[in-house]
C-alpha cells in the first residue's frame, strides 16, 4: 500500500511489493473573502504554492479556499488515488476535475447521500498511463472552524483507516 503523503508533497511513493503507485501532484491554494464560481477561480493567477500539512482560517463564514491541484501519473499502469480531505466536521467540499469538464462532486456535512459510507470527504479519481490532469477543490464552512489537511492514498489504506476511525466512535 502506498504512504500516505501531503499534497503539499512533489514526490511519488512506491510501496514494497511495487504493485501501486501514487501520481507525482503539485497543489496551489487562493483564499477567496467573495463567492467567486470555478470559471473565475480558473482566470486567476494568485495562487501560492501549498506546502502545509494543515491549514487553520478559524471561523469564518466568507472565506472559500480554493485548492488547485495538478497530478500526473508518470507510469504506464492506469492508478486510481484517492484524495482525503481530513476534517469530517467540513461542510461544503466541491471537487472539480478536468476529465470530466469539471463537473461539480460535492462532499461534505451538508451533502452526505445514503450510500456514503466513509467518515471523511474523499474523492476518486483515475489516472491513466501518462495522464495529466487538473483538480480544483473548493471548501467552505460557516458554522465550524475552517480547517484542514489534504492528503492523498490508495482504496486499502483508505478503509483501513475508516475502520480504526468508525470503531474509535
Amino acid at each position: 500500500m502506498w504512504a500516505i503523503f501531503t499534497i503539499a508533497c512533489f514526490a511519488t511513493n512506491v510501496n514494497h511489493d511495487k504493485t501501486r503507485v501514487a501520481p507525482i501532484c503539485t497543489s496551489q491554494i487562493f483564499i477567496a473573502s467573495a463567492p467567486l464560481d470555478l470559471n473565475a477561480i480558473r482566470k486567476i493567477q494568485h495562487f501560492r504554492d501549498f506546502k502545509d500539512e494543515h491549514i487553520n482560517l478559524g471561523f469564518t463564514q466568507t472565506k472559500r479556499v480554493w485548492v488547485k491541484l495538478h497530478c500526473v501519473n508518470t507510469t504506464v499502469k492506469t492508478i486510481k488515488p484517492i484524495i482525503k480531505i481530513n476534517n469530517p466536521l467540513l461542510e461544503h467540499v466541491v471537487f472539480y476535475d478536468s476529465s470530466d469538464g469539471y463537473r461539480p462532486h460535492e462532499r461534505g456535512m451538508l451533502h452526505i447521500t445514503p450510500s456514503q459510507k466513509y467518515i471523511y470527504p474523499y474523492y476518486h479519481f483515475h489516472l491513466a498511463p501518462k495522464q495529466h490532469k487538473e483538480i480544483y477543490i473548493k471548501i467552505q464552512n460557516t458554522t465550524t472552524a475552517l480547517q484542514f489537511g489534504i492528503h492523498m492514498m490508495d482504496q486499502k489504506t483508505v478503509e483501513q483507516q475508516e475502520w480504526k476511525e468508525q470503531v474509535s466512535i
